[in-house]
This record gives C-alpha cells, sequence and structure tokens, in this order.
C-alpha cells in the first residue's frame, strides 16, 4: 500500500521531450516476474494520492497566454490485481477551475487580479478498468459528473482553442515560431 496526501501545493508545469504525465504511465507498465515458492497476494499493488486545494501552473513557451487548473479535491486510487488480472484506477475531482492570463509579466499567481476563470466543473468521477480475461471487456472507461460550467467570450475561446491546439501539437517541443515582418510591403496583386 502506497499513500501520499498534498495540500496547498503548486506544480509548475514544464514539457520536455519526456513529459511527467509519461513518466506515471510508465510507472504502471511495471512488469512482475514469479519467484518460486512465493504466492502473490490478492491485491498486488494500492495507491491512494490525495491532493487538496492544489493546481497545476502551466506557462507555454511560445503562446502569450498562461494556465491555471485550480481543484478542492483531487483523488486517484489504484488497485492491480493479480486473480483477476485486473487494473483499476478512479479519478474523483471536487471543483476543478480553469482560469487563464494573457499577463506575462507577473512573477506570481495573483487570480482576482490577473487570471479570467474560464471552466468550473463540480464533482468529476473517471473509472478505468483494464484486464487480459478474455471474458470481460479489455479496458473500460466510465465518467460522470454533476456539473460543467463554461464561461467564455469570442476572446477568450479563441485563446482557449489556441491553448489546446498548442497541447495537442506539442508546442512547447516545437521551434519558435519565426515572428512575422511587419514593415514588408505585401504583395501586389
Amino acid at each position: 500500500v502506497v499513500a501520499l496526501g498534498c495540500k496547498g501545493t503548486t506544480l509548475r508545469h514544464r514539457t520536455e521531450q519526456h513529459m511527467w504525465l509519461s513518466q506515471i504511465q510508465e510507472l504502471f507498465n511495471v512488469e512482475d516476474y514469479p519467484i518460486a515458492g512465493y504466492t502473490l497476494p490478492k491485491i498486488l499493488t494500492e495507491l491512494h494520492l490525495h491532493f487538496a486545494g492544489c493546481g497545476i501552473d502551466y506557462r507555454p513557451l511560445h503562446l502569450p497566454v498562461r494556465a491555471l487548473l485550480a481543484v478542492e479535491s483531487f483523488g486517484i486510487t489504484s488497485n492491480l490485481l493479480t486473480e483477476a488480472n485486473m487494473a483499476v484506477m478512479d479519478f474523483v475531482v471536487d471543483n476543478a477551475m480553469l482560469y487563464l492570463s494573457e499577463n506575462m509579466e507577473a512573477k506570481q499567481v495573483h487570480l482576482q487580479r490577473d487570471y479570467v476563470m474560464l471552466c468550473h466543473a463540480g464533482a468529476v468521477s473517471i473509472n478505468i478498468r483494464t484486464t487480459d480475461d478474455p471474458r470481460h471487456p479489455k479496458s473500460c472507461l466510465r465518467c460522470s459528473n454533476d456539473a460543467v460550467h463554461v464561461y467564455v467570450c469570442a476572446d477568450s475561446l479563441q485563446r482557449l482553442s489556441a491553448l489546446i491546439n498548442y497541447i495537442a501539437t506539442d508546442g512547447d517541443n516545437q521551434p519558435p515560431p519565426e515572428p512575422a515582418d511587419i514593415d514588408a510591403p505585401s504583395p501586389l496583386p
């Protein structure tokens, strides 16, 4: 059993060639080798992570916007079952808020002054089950939530879509865009 709790922390997300999320994913791809004379317990591994009042601060390298994902409560529970050859992961989020800002000069995060809340989600639950048992689906994903509120105008929607596109195209690991030559004359028709 592994249990960890964090309260009041903020992770400053920096994308590198090996993203921290993929490193956590690799943690769960560990293979076990049988040991002669040792009987594995029914539940191989139990992992409990709980984050209270935490956030992820993301400042893209080549995009003039900042994002902050704040959560009041976030829990991860994982059980790896040997007899059933099954892995179960539960993610539970209570009160998550997504904020954006264009203030690139600020050294510290000031939510009320510099950020605008774009999204608020109440209770969100995600359950992932994977198994090698042919009697059951190989993977099963269940999601539920009570409410998701999105507050956007045309400008903030454009910035949010640009941020999503930037993350999806791995923008931090791409070369910076070429600055446009403003003084160049427009081509003639």
